[in-house]
């Protein structure tokens, strides 16, 4: 995270369910506006399996920039309905220097049903700051749960609170503006963290509390 060499501290590999085949393919970085103008923008709100979930980007030349996303393809090779959990503080790691390390800020839970396969984009939080977003020219790998207490407590702070894609609909500007400044204050709560060795300040603290509580 930020600028410490070594390899990332797992407290909690992540092992798929038996019976489940999860493929991870690296995206290109994007913006929210040309994730909304996709074909699948009709499905980021009030779906089952929403194709865009997650929390994630920063305002950066007037538009939310999302600078890492995976896209899994999920298959249930069993009979009955199963659904994946993944924690916040569950961290995905490139495979390249010089690009960003990526982490769930908001707990996530992915369900399908027997005999069947979805695909699901998955937005990440940075954790390097000025390094380079993803491409499909590096790969990420799903280590786990971070070890590190500092992000393990920042997390803490959003497993109650509506800061997801998936919590408000993105095709109303208002709520779009919403979830734009949610991001762009949580990943920069972040670089403060793992780049500049800042703690945050009271005035994250209170803007982090007053977020909206999920029903």
């Amino acid at each position: 995270m930020g600028e410490t060499p070594g390899e990332l501290e797992i407290a909690e590999p992540f092992v798929a369910p038996q019976g489940i085949a999860i493929n991870l393919e690296s995206q290109d970085e994007t913006t929210l506006d040309a994730i909304l103008s996709s074909s699948s923008q009709n499905v980021l709100k009030n779906s089952v399996i929403p194709s865009f979930v997650g929390c994630a980007g920063n305002m950066y030349n007037e538009h939310l920039n999302i600078w890492i996303l995976v896209k899994l393809t999920i298959t249930n090779d069993s009979d009955q309905r199963m659904c994946i959990d993944i924690p916040a503080g569950t961290v995905f790691e490139v495979s390249e220097p010089g690009f960003q390390n990526g982490i769930v800020v908001c707990p996530i839970t992915l369900c399908l049903d027997g005999k069947s396969t979805i695909d699901v984009t998955l937005s990440l939080m940075c954790l390097n700051k000025g390094y380079d977003g993803s491409t499909t020219d590096v790969t990420y790998k799903w280590r786990g749960v971070t070890a590190s207490p500092i992000m393990q407590n920042f997390c803490k702070m959003f497993a109650k609170k509506k800061c997801k894609m998936e919590d408000y609909d993105l095709s109303n500007s208002t709520e779009r503006k919403k979830y734009s400044d949610i991001a762009d204050h949580i990943q920069k709560a972040i670089w403060n963290l793992t780049n500049d060795g800042r703690e945050l300040t009271q005035d994250q603290i209170d803007y982090f509390n007053s977020l909206p509580d999920r029903d």
